[in-house]
């Protein structure tokens, strides 16, 4: 990544938006365009999808096809992010609890973050795509908290554990490698039956 700076314009009602900018290279677009590929792939391999599902398909989908477009030689491509949305997202990595013995990492993102931020729901998109790396973890998980309270869940494994059955045993679906589920229940009650469900590490 080239030239990483912070950027102030306005929005339609006069305020001001600030926003983190970074120049990508034709090899950092390669990359991006590979990797948004592959989340599409695995993500969506489910014979059914939420309406959410359908919008954040669409959008990567697009998202991929920007970064297939050829480029004039010498061309730099701009990747533009919230400095909030960044913020939200460190705060729920450096608060994501590791539980060694099922090899299981989980964060939470609660209404309260998402105010405190001011960042949408839909912004944190991604943010199991980075927990996901932990090494010590077989399964990862985010938990959602919306605005009715209900959480949603969502579920990522690295083939060892099928968290699809976790999630169909919480009334949700998906593959082996990557579910969700909803919930009236609160975040700690969720994220205990789902860690009681996990087989202990050998």
């Amino acid at each position: 990544m080239l030239r990483g700076r912070i950027d102030i314009s306005r929005n339609m009602d006069g305020g001001a938006v600030v926003l983190a900018v970074v120049d990508l290279s034709e090899e950092d677009v390669r990359a991006a365009a590979h990797a948004v590929r592959a989340v599409i792939e695995e993500r969506f391999r489910i014979s059914e999808m939420s309406g959410d599902d359908v919008v954040e398909m669409r959008e990567l989908t697009a998202l991929a096809d920007e970064l297939g477009e050829p480029a004039p030689p010498g061309a730099i491509r701009t990747l533009v992010f919230s400095p909030a949305r960044l913020k939200l997202l460190g705060d729920a990595l450096s608060q994501a609890h590791l539980v060694p013995e099922r090899r299981f990492v989980w964060t939470a993102v609660t209404q309260h973050d998402l105010a405190k931020h001011q960042v949408t729901i839909e912004e944190v998109e991604g943010l199991i795509d980075i927990l996901r790396r932990t090494a010590e973890a077989e399964v990862t998980c985010v938990v959602k908290e919306e605005a009715d309270g209900a959480v949603r869940v969502s579920l990522r494994s690295l083939g060892n554990v099928d968290v699809r059955s976790i999630a169909e045993s919480e009334g949700g679906g998906g593959h082996r490698f990557a579910a969700g589920f909803s919930s009236d229940d609160g975040v700690e009650t969720v994220v205990a039956r789902i860690e009681h469900k996990l087989p202990i590490a050998r």
